[in-house]
């Protein structure tokens, strides 16, 4: 089906009325300047062009005005037609290749933290013992120690009302550890404002003072 006139124009419209969409670039240069990552473009609200390259036009903007300059992604850019100095620029593909190494060891970084990541969860459970006992066997954390379950994704530094709920219920399984050995597990949010478990750590506290 052929297409009219009146289409093309409506189309045109859509295209050039198209509003920017900007997004989250790769990172940032020491200026505050943005770095494109891969897919992504450099543009100005109202520039005719779209920039592959930080190239000397986005680097004498950048200074000019300081800032004004938007990422956005190539398949984005509407009809805005690619710059012809971003391909030509050798300051521009010296940065381009600075900033690919950058990235490249920014991946590397990342994969290496999550190894290190993955061998802590295989870290074994280090149990310590702990400060001492409530009367129905629980265990009471001391100075630097939380509580903690085998497979739990979280430490607990009070005896809240999780781990509280988890002993009632003849679950057990609650241990003592340092708070240097938690690994990867996360703070449970609930024991800092939970009263009942404050109140209960209170009172721990002064019961482990009269004891000694």
């Amino acid at each position: 089906m052929s297409t009219t006139h009146e289409e093309v124009k409506a189309d045109h419209g859509a295209k050039t009325k198209r509003r920017l969409v900007r997004v989250e670039p790769q990172s940032h240069r020491e200026d505050g300047s943005p770095i494109a990552g891969e897919g992504q473009a450099y543009v100005t609200r109202s520039g005719k062009l779209f920039h592959t390259q930080w190239c000397g036009i986005m680097d004498g903007h950048w200074r000019a005005v300081n800032g004004g300059i938007y990422v956005t992604m190539i398949a984005d850019v509407g009809l805005r037609g690619c710059c012809p100095q971003c391909d030509q620029d050798p300051e521009a593909k010296k940065r381009s290749k600075l900033e690919r190494a950058e990235k490249r060891a920014e991946r590397l970084r990342l994969k290496e933290e999550a190894k290190a990541e993955h061998r802590a969860k295989e870290r074994p459970l280090v149990r310590v013992e702990p400060q001492s006992h409530r009367e129905d066997g629980s265990p009471v954390a001391g100075d630097g120690q939380v509580y903690v379950t085998r497979t739990g994704k979280l430490f607990h530094t009070q005896w809240c009302s999780i781990m509280d709920g988890q002993w009632r219920a003849g679950q057990r399984g609650i241990y003592v550890t340092m708070m240097a050995d938690v690994g990867p597990r996360g703070r449970c949010t609930q024991c800092d404002r939970d009263p009942e478990a404050m109140k209960r750590s209170k009172f721990d506290q002064v019961s482990v003072t009269v004891e000694n």
